[in-house]
C-alpha cells in the first residue's frame, strides 16, 4: 500500500518526483499494490483518492493500472476482492459515476453514488451554498 502519494520523498537525496513515480515503477516491475490515504484527516481527504492515481498517470501509470490501484489492487491486498473492487455479478455495488475523468480533479464532477447497491444523493452543503450565492449575485448585478 503506497502511502500519501502526494507527498515529498522520505530522503534529502531522492528525486522530487519519487512518490509520484513510485506506482509506475512498481507497475513496471509486476508488484501488485494500491494507493491509499491513511494519516491525518484521511476519512475527509478519501475523496481524493482517484486524484491519487490521476497524478500516477500524469507519472507513467496506465489508466487501467491507476484504476486498479484505487479499486481491485486494494481489494486483493485487504484479501476482500471476493466482495469488492470490481463489478462482478455477486460484488457488492458500491461505485459512482462521473462526468469527466473520474480521475482528473479539473473535470470529475460526481453525478451518482451508489452503496451496496443503494442509489445516494450527491447534493451537499456546500453545493447547496454555491446555488444560494450564486442566485444572490446574479440578482445583485442586475442591478
Amino acid at each position: 500500500m503506497i502511502q500519501r502519494l502526494h507527498r515529498l520523498p522520505e530522503h534529502d537525496e531522492d528525486p522530487i518526483d519519487l512518490p509520484f513515480k513510485l506506482p509506475a515503477m512498481l507497475s513496471k516491475m509486476g508488484v501488485l499494490f494500491c494507493l491509499q490515504n491513511e494519516g491525518g484527516m484521511e476519512a475527509m481527504n478519501a475523496r481524493n483518492i482517484p486524484f491519487l492515481a490521476g497524478t500516477a498517470m500524469a507519472y507513467g501509470l496506465s489508466e487501467e493500472e491507476a484504476l486498479k490501484s484505487i479499486t481491485i489492487n486494494a481489494c486483493k491486498i485487504m484479501g476482500i476482492d471476493e466482495e469488492f473492487g470490481s463489478i462482478e455479478l455477486g460484488k457488492s455495488a458500491t461505485l459512482f459515476v462521473s462526468k469527466g475523468a473520474a480521475m482528473d480533479m479539473r473535470t470529475n464532477q460526481v453525478t451518482s453514488i451508489i452503496v451496496n447497491g443503494k442509489i445516494h444523493s450527491t447534493a451537499n452543503f456546500q453545493e447547496a451554498l454555491y446555488l444560494k450565492y450564486a442566485k444572490k449575485y446574479q440578482e445583485s448585478s442586475k442591478d
